[in-house]
């Protein structure tokens, strides 16, 4: 599995979940006249950006597993755990079952 193949697996179970996401690009490219234009002016800014049922802000940053994020995406996580958001760095669906029942938004197992 890519990457980009567990974004988009997490970006579809977080819908099913009633969560409002998105697949937040980043980076950028030149165009026609060679100026660099970036597609995102925050440095570090998650993989999936968006809202949980209850309104909260959520970023998730998806790795495979074992990457850790970069000092600048987990500067981005810690900005958004320290204002009330919910970040995470997740590395399988199953780890982010578990984080989204350990603040209540899925029902336990058992």
């Amino acid at each position: 599995m890519s990457e980009q193949d567990l974004v988009n697996l997490l970006i579809a179970y977080l819908r099913l979940k009633r969560c409002f996401v998105w697949r937040q690009n980043q980076g950028g490219m030149r165009d026609r006249t060679n100026r660099f234009v970036r597609f995102c002016s925050q440095s570090g800014i998650s993989d999936i950006i968006g809202m949980l049922p209850n309104g909260r802000f959520l970023a998730i940053e998806a790795k495979l597993p074992g990457n850790k994020p970069k000092p600048h995406q987990q500067e981005f996580l810690d900005a958004v755990n320290l204002t009330g958001g919910l970040a995470l760095c997740v590395h399988s669906l199953e780890e982010l079952q578990t984080e989204l029942q350990r603040v209540g938004i899925e029902p336990r197992k058992g």
